[in-house]
């Protein structure tokens, strides 16, 4: 059974995935949520294999809830990973791997700025096309220190066909969300801030439906 939570304020589940009409903005009206909790769900998008080459901007709304793990997906595209990791007191740093043909990047938040139990505003700007690039990770508009665990080393690698949101893999990936992910967004951004594309994929694919679905009041 599936608690309902006070906070996001959940009105009622629905039973059916509900995508939207523009698949990569998986609630376009900020109005619909998807809960995992711990098990092999995800959702997958299709994108194209230079997703970060240039610049992407990922923008999520996520409640995690204190069945987070340690190995917490928010996405797996290839082996370019967002996720959870050192949790203490409810609060997670967050670490982000881009994939290097000869070495990976790795960067992680000084602090710990994701807090479970309450919404956290989360956007991610990568660019893999030059070795000297950082992300920007921001939560809740602010933008958050982080420290280069790996520098890239060598020429990014393709992500793959499928943005996986919520696990590590799908059908079956072992590394789950626990929680709920909403307002999830993929934009690629000229790098340098000179404007934003959107480009409309088509595609997404629930795996082994997530435990519930809700409509927000």
């Amino acid at each position: 059974m599936v608690q309902i939570l006070t906070s996001p304020p959940i009105a009622r589940p629905i039973t059916t995935p509900v995508l939207g009409d523009v698949v990569h903005d998986l609630t376009p009206d900020g109005q619909k949520v998807m809960f995992w909790e711990n098990g092999n769900h995800a959702v997958g998008i299709a994108v194209p294999t230079n997703l970060w080459d240039g610049g992407c901007t990922f923008k999520a709304k996520l409640y995690g809830t204190s069945s987070l793990t340690s190995l917490n997906r928010i996405f797996n595209c290839g082996e370019y990973i967002l996720s959870l990791t050192q949790e203490s007191a409810g609060t997670w740093k967050i670490q982000l791997t881009a994939d290097f043909d000869t070495t990976n990047g790795i960067w992680i938040t000084n602090t710990r700025p994701f807090v479970e139990d309450v919404i956290n505003d989360l956007e991610v700007i990568y660019d893999s096309g030059d070795t000297a690039n950082d992300p920007v990770i921001k939560v809740n508009g602010s933008t958050i220190a982080i420290t280069e665990l790996s520098t890239p080393v060598g020429s990014a690698s393709a992500n793959g066909t499928e943005f996986i949101i919520g696990n590590n893999t799908a059908p079956s990936g072992i590394r789950p969300f626990a929680g709920y992910i909403w307002d999830v967004s993929l934009k690629n951004t000229y790098y340098g801030g000179n404007g934003v594309e959107s480009r409309n994929w088509n595609g997404a694919t629930v795996y082994n439906n997530p435990s519930a679905r809700y409509i927000l009041p």
